[in-house]
């Protein structure tokens, strides 16, 4: 893959085409922020400043969302059939992992009782408003962790994904190189609506994390046009201060606080420098491992909470215990997750696809997840 031929596929003829090629840098951006959040999720007892810092790999994750979108789609690209892609890609993976979720937590199993009547009995008096609210991808208070997101927990980003490509399915009418600002207005106006939300659901909804998206389309475009990366960070790093100025005013809650918008120069040079690199030589070298988790992400992701769940019942006090937990959090996470990708994910994006194809409407817009970002493209 030679930059020469990523720009003749993105912008021959002045046409907005769908690039075609993996790109590792991608790929490796999204195993390095997967494993820096199974680290932190894995070693509570690490240092403050340093577990913030790692924390901000989930912002990564945006970015490639917003950068991944804008690089596979093109002009033939229609809202309907690109939505449902996403949903196919996203949902069976999520659904499965929020019930296995639902069931450690509520049915007694991780209390000794294995009996399946038991703990069908137990998951009958649990919060099932939750479960559905869940599986809806509509933000509720979590009785389990006391904070505004799924049963699953590492589910609230996946929400804020949905939001992402259902407002992208509803631009995608316009010219393409209308797309990116008319977006960019629309979630600027949404923040901006936030200092009067009062609900739980509508402080979710208009939280500035949702501009990461935005950030990285841009970034998307960047690449597409050829301009200096330089100069980008720099326009970008203009936008973040009055987004951070909003967040220090409005939002003191969780997902975002201004302590963490506060690092977000620091994720966007990561972002960008890594992807600079690879338009600049053309190609990387190629990883296996960490293409693997890369290709993995979505699936460790959402099934690492799985194991930490069972980790700390198995963990003891002490020292030993807590590097039981850590060990057995980062071996499991990435195991379970490699375990799900490949018996659960890939069968499941492979049936969507021949689906599709048997019924002769595969749509130019519909990848098989080679491009994918957190939740896959």
């Amino acid at each position: 893959m030679t930059r020469g031929k990523i720009m003749e596929a993105g912008e021959s003829n002045g046409r907005w085409r769908r690039i075609d090629q993996t790109l590792l840098s991608i790929q490796y951006l999204r195993a390095g922020s997967m494993l820096t959040v199974v680290l932190v999720h894995s070693m509570p007892w690490l240092w403050g400043p340093l577990k913030f810092i790692m924390s901000l790999s989930v912002d990564l994750f945006l970015l490639i969302s917003g950068f991944i979108i804008v690089m596979i789609t093109d002009e033939e690209t229609r809202p309907w059939p690109f939505f449902r892609n996403r949903l196919e890609r996203i949902v069976p993976s999520y659904w499965l992992a929020t019930l296995a979720a639902y069931w450690l937590i509520y049915s007694g199993a991780l209390e000794g009782i294995f009996n399946p009547a038991a703990a069908l009995g137990h998951l009958a008096n649990g919060p099932t408003d939750e479960l559905l609210a869940s599986l809806l991808f509509v933000p509720m208070m979590n009785t389990a962790t006391g904070m505004v997101q799924p049963i699953a927990p590492a589910g609230w980003t996946i929400n804020y994904e949905m939001m992402f490509y259902l407002s992208f399915a509803c631009v995608l009418p316009l010219a393409r190189h209308r797309i990116i600002p008319v977006l960019s207005l629309v979630f600027l106006l949404i923040i901006a609506s936030g200092q009067f939300a009062q609900s739980t659901q509508a402080r979710f909804w208009t939280s500035p994390v949702i501009f990461e998206f935005i950030v990285g389309m841009w970034i998307g475009l960047a690449w597409r046009k050829g301009w200096d990366f330089r100069r980008v960070y720099l326009a970008l790093l203009l936008a973040w201060i009055p987004l951070i100025t909003v967040t220090i005013v409005f939002y003191h809650d969780w997902p975002l606080w201004p302590v963490r918008m506060a690092g977000f120069p620091l994720v966007l040079a990561v972002f960008i420098s890594v992807i600079a690199v690879e338009r600049k030589r053309g190609q990387l070298p190629e990883w296996r491992a960490a293409r693997l988790i890369g290709d993995a992400s979505y699936s460790i992701y959402l099934y690492h909470f799985v194991v930490l769940v069972l980790a700390d019942r198995f963990a003891g006090d002490g020292v030993l215990g807590r590097m039981t937990y850590s060990v057995m959090g980062i071996a499991g996470a990435v195991g379970l997750g490699l375990a799900a990708y490949w018996f659960l994910e890939r069968p499941l994006m492979r049936w969507f696809k021949e689906k599709r194809t048997s019924g002769k409407h595969l749509a130019s817009s519909e990848g098989t997840g080679a491009h994918s970002s957190l939740t896959g493209a």
